[in-house]
């Protein structure tokens, strides 16, 4: 889970609009949230991925929902108030359920920077070592209720994490070599492989932050960085990827 910049408010969402959608769910029960001008912006707000996992939305079968971190149920006056929507997997969303927000406390990605209280060990989501027990509270139930540590979610990250290190052992040993398998200018190569890599941990892409974090502990990451510093190989691009990782 990262922080996520509350987008602006679509501009068919009007004060109007948002009461007559509010009258007609509490009326019908009619999914008024589903309208594309939303999902399509919430959908952009997240880079297409789930607000708590950070699951690739809409692709593979990952069908998005819109989760409502006020239950509907709870408080149906914020069934569509700009700010209590916020896009989500189905295994996310159900493990949530109508826990009321406003009472349990979870992170609230909107609001919270969840890297104040959690942290990746490998394709584990844990709780950070916090003193403050509400904080403390907070983290455990978003771990929970979020479903952060599901199966799929920790085959996913982890599969990817296998994917990177076995990348980074590969390019280690090819710049402690000094050599390039494949011939080729090796410098080009060794810069534009670990682009791949890094690009593969930005914010745009899923599981980011636990990728990131793997990255960061990797002994061949760092070496790879170290080298490439020193044959002045890590450019403006390089350096811009780094900073967001």
């Amino acid at each position: 889970m990262r922080k996520i910049e509350l987008a602006e408010k679509p501009v068919g969402l009007t004060q109007e609009e948002e009461t007559r959608l509010v009258n007609t769910y509490k009326r019908t029960g009619e999914a008024v949230w589903r309208k594309p001008y939303i999902t399509a912006a919430l959908l952009q707000m997240t880079y297409s991925k789930c607000a708590y996992s950070e699951a690739k939305l809409q692709e593979g079968g990952a069908y998005m929902e819109v989760d409502h971190f006020h239950p509907k149920s709870l408080y149906p006056d914020e069934v569509v108030k700009w700010g209590n929507l916020l896009p989500a997997t189905k295994t996310s969303n159900t493990a949530k359920g109508n826990t009321d927000t406003k009472v349990v406390p979870l992170i609230n990605p909107l609001k919270d920077n969840p890297n104040d209280y959690l942290r990746y060990v490998g394709a584990l989501c844990m709780v950070k070592n916090l003193s403050d027990p509400i904080a403390k509270t907070k983290a455990k139930n978003s771990i929970n209720l979020y479903a952060l540590n599901s199966q799929h979610y920790v085959k996913q990250r982890a599969d990817r994490i296998h994917f990177n290190q076995e990348e980074f052992s590969r390019l280690a040993q090819e710049v402690k070599e000094g050599v390039l398998k494949n011939g080729g200018n090796p410098l080009k190569r060794w810069k534009a492989r670990l682009i791949a890599q890094l690009e593969d941990a930005q914010p745009s892409e899923p599981y980011s932050i636990c990728i990131a974090q793997a990255m960061k502990d990797n002994d061949d990451f760092k070496f790879i960085i170290k080298e490439l510093q020193s044959m002045k190989m890590v450019d403006k691009r390089i350096q811009e990827l780094l900073s967001n990782i």
